[in-house]
């Protein structure tokens, strides 16, 4: 092959693929596009062409009633839930991360704090006030789970919008109801597990309803995160950072009485405060262990009991539906805002 290919010669293996003929012979090679003008179909597709012309000029159809736009948002929001949130809804890879940490924390949280919740001795209420807010933590910190069904998806999302298929308010709606509904029923099963093995007090269903509205934001957080971020490193660093924050401000590590005046309007907002509040109201307010004068007002002299000690008397945070209304309220306010920065900042240039 070397020698041919250098030399130009043919090698007496080469194989002549010419058509062998007698002498004297032509090939014979058919002429199918003469064939076909030749035959009866092409005459009667030539009729019929001319027919369905001349239809057209005697009828002409009216522009006015010919559609100018695609469907509207709300059907392609019915389609995007239709195909994808069902098609997530049969993927593991999508639901063990918003399954498998409350399932593994909840066993956890059940084998350590089995039976503490109505037990009125002081180490007890303090772990108690100290799990809640660790269930509110949890709901920020989990949040980082969801930070890739954005980030991996922007390559699509880019492509179907500059298509013209939806919005991105749209897209991020879609995002939105699919996380919710499957968030409501990781929120319950959660709920059911240690809210009954702990004996917490108080209503059931408001435990869920707060834990719903704290992981949520979570979802949204994440979100608006993803949106910022120009890839899934830079937001997996940043929603830690911020959630990290918030905590400082909750109420816990940093009672609101030491919080310095040129910080305290943080405080307020921390998700942190209000979910934390609404636990602690639910658990303790009306109830015999928020009665216990397990804590001491140094500057008093005074005996208090837990909502007493960390301010949980006064103000809104007295109230459980204030803390529950601005709860749901920074869940909006995050989803408006992860709207909006997925609909004005991209991450491509062309």
């Amino acid at each position: 092959w070397l020698v041919d290919t250098t030399s130009g010669g043919a090698s007496p293996q080469e194989i002549d693929a010419t058509p062998k003929v007698a002498d004297g012979e032509e090939a014979a090679c058919a002429d199918f596009a003469a064939q076909w003008l030749s035959s009866d179909a092409y005459a009667t597709f030539v009729e019929q062409q001319r027919q369905a012309t001349e239809d057209l000029k005697a009828n002409p159809a009216d522009v006015a009633s010919l559609p100018t736009r695609g469907p509207g948002q709300l059907k392609a929001l019915r389609t995007l839930l239709a195909y994808r949130m069902t098609t997530h809804y049969k993927s593991p890879e999508f639901l063990g991360p918003r399954f498998g940490d409350k399932i593994f924390m909840s066993l956890l949280t059940m084998s350590l704090y089995w039976g503490i919740g109505d037990k009125p001795d002081a180490q007890s209420i303090q772990s108690t006030a100290a799990v809640l807010y660790f269930f509110a933590a949890l709901c920020g910190y989990g949040a980082a789970a969801f930070v890739p069904s954005l980030t991996l998806e922007r390559a699509l999302f880019y492509r179907e919008r500059a298509d013209g298929c939806y919005y991105a308010v749209t897209y991020y709606v879609s995002k939105f109801i699919e996380e919710a509904v499957l968030c409501t029923l990781t929120s319950f099963v959660f709920s059911l597990i240690i809210f009954f093995a702990m004996h917490l007090q108080g209503s059931f269903f408001l435990f869920v309803l707060v834990y719903f509205e704290t992981a949520m934001v979570g979802i949204c957080l994440a979100y608006l995160v993803a949106a910022i971020a120009p890839n899934m490193e830079a937001a997996n660093a940043l929603l830690p950072t911020y959630v990290t924050t918030c905590m400082y401000f909750g109420g816990l590590f940093l009672v609101f009485d030491k919080i310095p005046d040129g910080w305290y309007w943080y405080s307020w907002t921390s998700f942190l405060r209000y979910s934390w509040g609404a636990m602690m109201l639910n658990q303790f307010q009306d109830q015999a262990t928020g009665q216990v004068t397990a804590f001491y007002d140094d500057v008093t002299g005074r005996p208090q009991n837990v909502l007493e000690f960390y301010r949980m008397d006064e103000g809104i945070m007295k109230d459980m539906s204030a803390c529950i209304i601005i709860l749901g309220a920074q869940c909006l306010l995050f989803g408006a805002l992860g709207a909006l920065t997925l609909t004005f900042k991209s991450h491509v240039k062309r």
